[in-house]
């Protein structure tokens, strides 16, 4: 017996399930795309600074955990950490 599913359309052709079709799913959970274990603690710094002038002021973001402020003192703390010889 046919389905509702079956139609002649390719994949992409913009169909839709109907609602409660996709009922106990599982998604799949997101990976980051960084690999920092092979890079260098300058490098992650730098990539931090990028992430913090991106996340500053960033709309979707108003409210990131950690905040904004503890973000920065930690990045302030790594940076003084890593010009300080040892």
């Amino acid at each position: 017996m046919p389905t509702h599913y079956d139609t002649n359309k390719p994949y992409d052709g913009g169909l839709r399930y109907p609602d409660g079709a996709t009922a106990g799913v599982r998604k799949p959970h997101m990976k980051t795309k960084v690999d920092l274990s092979n890079k260098a603690d300058a490098e992650i710094v730098v990539l931090a600074t990028q992430h913090q002038t991106a996340m500053t002021g960033n709309a979707d973001f108003a409210s990131p955990l950690p905040t904004a402020v503890d973000f920065a003192a930690v990045l302030d703390a790594a940076s003084t950490a890593l010009a300080t010889p040892v």
